[in-house]
């Protein structure tokens, strides 16, 4: 991981007027994203995370799983393309129930396994 990740992350206040956040590309890997994972559960209201291409493994899809599954009201999320090889609920249910209020979401070339 690179050190930015949870430098950016500690910075973002809770009451941040944040709405977007464009990280893409970034190579965070899992450390990076459960940074950034702990800074959602701190309440900072993202409508937009575009993370894709970050390599944050099985480990940081689960932190970031589990913090946005208490909020935000995310409106887009872009996952793609992170080396996640397994997922507790298969992708199509993971938008139905964990993160009802999303519009757009891509999940392509992340998950390894067929959720058939």
């Amino acid at each position: 991981m690179r050190p930015g990740a949870a430098s950016l992350a500690a910075a973002m206040p809770s009451s941040s007027p944040l709405e977007l956040l464009d990280i893409n590309d970034n190579d965070i890997g899992p450390t990076g994203a459960a940074a950034l994972a702990e800074a959602l559960e701190r309440g900072l209201q993202l409508k937009v995370l575009r993370m894709r291409g970050n390599r944050i493994g099985d480990e940081g899809a689960a932190a970031l799983g589990r913090a946005l599954a208490k909020g935000p009201l995310l409106q887009e999320l872009d996952v793609g393309g992170n080396q996640v090889l397994t997922m507790s609920i298969p992708p199509h249910a993971y938008r139905s129930t964990v993160l009802p209020t999303v519009f757009s979401l891509n999940y392509s070339c992340t998950f390894s396994k067929n959720h058939g």
